[in-house]
């Protein structure tokens, strides 16, 4: 694996300008992933190499580039059951793809892993796929015979004795000094070096008051070569295996590969295999819940927004017209990423959040120039146009200073600004394409809502007045303090089924 290493390193610029050091051990796996996790500390069957990399304005590759040049150039050994490239630069999320499937049947389960690791090879970019099942280090399972059940040796004594025979018994302890020395007696290293040994070994059988007799151990179980699970995973009681694999974005995208699993293989494979369940992890499943966290994020932040544009207002239809201009900003967020060739990622939606509070300013500002040209006596249709004509420059200077602010991080080629580039480019895009659809179609909206409104009203005014004609309702008669209209103070008010009509 270093060889390899060195090999795709030295024909990119050499180790000077990549490699800050490597560190290769026999043993051990380190990485918090399932291959450490289920074989514990480690075993003498684990090989793990670690590369760190120099900062990344001075190296030539990058460390996903590394990664797919590296596993290229590996050679596929015989005996090697799993190999995983990981390149990590922050929080590290697990596996690009991770599929839990669940099923009663332990091998109905390894069987429809599988067929789902077989259909994961068809996707070019895929790679280190992995079944979920390891098979672990060969082993010896000892099972009693019948002989060993009539003579009343039973699975404790079984285990006991070969304990003693290869491990040791403590024979006693004694005291030097301040530390405690124990003893163990076990059998000659030369007689613990084989199978056969195992076979032939004598055990002694009975109980010393009634008599005991040696047999060998061949004769009261059969042994047999096996493996042994690594790990064990159950989910409500059935168990479960992960089949994972890590996707190279320069080929595929590890979310439309996931699309098309869910798709057209997940439904033929719960086709093939009743009772057969599955589920989203690893890296689609943090993304899921952070983009539920999001969206619970977003809906919070829009509801305050209205709760406190009604106070102002003092209206709960025109802050649906203000927060019209937040969808329009979402879409100007999209089509800034495809302009500038990136792929919509959490940090995008993260600068959509941010985008909320800002692009209903513009469309703030022309509702309230709208209300006070209405205060001035003027009709809905000559206010939003007396409106607009007031409020565009600064509307458009506002957009636009905003916008060149944010230009050099949208521009910057730098790798380490490269995470937060979508968030600027959401926040960017969405203020400059929220701020002309507010100048075009927050108007148009609010004289539409306006003609709703009236039609509600001539509709009340009418029904009131036929019913007050047909004296079908509760008529009162008062005053009506502070209600006035035109300037004129009204005398009395008559109210008809809750609708007030003005008595000069």
């Amino acid at each position: 694996m270093v060889s390899a290493l060195d090999r795709v390193i030295a024909t990119h610029g050499g180790r000077e300008r990549n490699v800050r050091g490597i560190f290769s051990s026999i043993g051990t796996a380190s990485g918090g992933d399932r291959i450490s996790a289920g074989f514990g500390q480690g075993g003498g069957h684990l090989v793990e190499v670690m590369v760190y990399m120099t900062a990344i304005d001075r190296r030539t590759l990058r460390a996903n580039e590394l990664a797919r040049l590296w596993r290229e150039e590996l050679v596929d050994y015989p005996g090697v059951e799993q190999v995983k490239l990981r390149w990590q630069t922050g929080f590290d999320a697990g596996a690009a793809l991770s599929i839990q499937l669940s099923h009663p049947d332990l091998g109905t389960l390894q069987q429809a892993a599988r067929d789902l690791s077989a259909r994961l090879r068809e996707w070019k970019g895929v790679a280190d796929i992995d079944d979920g099942f390891t098979a672990g280090k060969p082993q010896l399972n000892l099972r009693l015979a019948l002989e060993a059940n009539a003579a009343g040796f039973t699975a404790i004594d079984l285990a006991n004795t070969l304990r003693a025979t290869f491990f040791g018994a403590e024979a006693q302890r004694l005291q030097k000094g301040r530390d405690e020395v124990r003893v163990y007696v076990r059998l000659p290293e030369d007689e613990r070096r084989s199978e056969r040994a195992l076979e032939e070994l004598i055990v002694p059988v009975g109980n010393p008051l009634i008599g005991v007799t040696e047999m060998p151990l061949g004769a009261l179980a059969e042994i047999e070569r096996g493996r042994s699970y690594t790990a064990i995973t159950r989910v409500d009681g059935r168990r479960a295996v992960d089949v994972t694999a890590d996707v190279d974005e320069a080929v595929a995208n590890p979310t439309e590969v996931m699309r098309d699993l869910e798709r057209t293989v997940l439904p033929e494979l719960m086709a093939d295999y009743p009772q057969l369940t599955w589920s989203v992890g690893g890296e689609q499943k943090e993304q899921a819940e952070m983009m539920g966290a999001l969206g619970r994020g977003m809906l919070l932040a829009v509801g305050a927004i209205y709760v406190l544009l009604a106070i102002v207002f003092r209206s709960y239809v025109q802050p649906i017209v203000v927060l019209f201009a937040i969808p329009f900003g979402i879409i100007g967020a999209i089509v800034g990423h495809m302009i500038m060739g990136y792929t919509v990622n959490l940090m995008s939606w993260m600068g959509v959040i941010a985008l909320t509070g800002v692009a209903i300013n513009d469309s703030l500002v022309y509702v309230d120039a709208i209300n006070r040209r209405r205060d001035q006596g003027a009709s809905p249709e000559v206010a939003a146009i007396d409106a607009g004509s007031i409020r565009a420059r600064p509307i458009i200077l506002t957009a636009v200073t905003s916008f060149i602010g944010l230009a050099p991080m949208i521009l910057e080629t730098e790798m380490q600004a490269r995470f937060l580039i979508p968030m600027a480019i959401s926040l960017g895009f969405g203020i400059i394409f929220s701020t002309f659809v507010t100048l075009l179609v927050v108007p148009c909206f609010y004289l539409i809502v306006n003609d709703i409104g009236e039609g509600f009203g001539w509709w009340r005014r009418t029904g009131s007045h036929l019913l007050g004609r047909l004296g079908m309702g509760a008529e009162r008669v008062g005053p009506a303090p502070g209600h006035e209209r035109d300037g004129v103070p009204a005398a009395r008010v008559v109210e008809r089924d809750g609708v007030d009509d003005d008595a000069r």
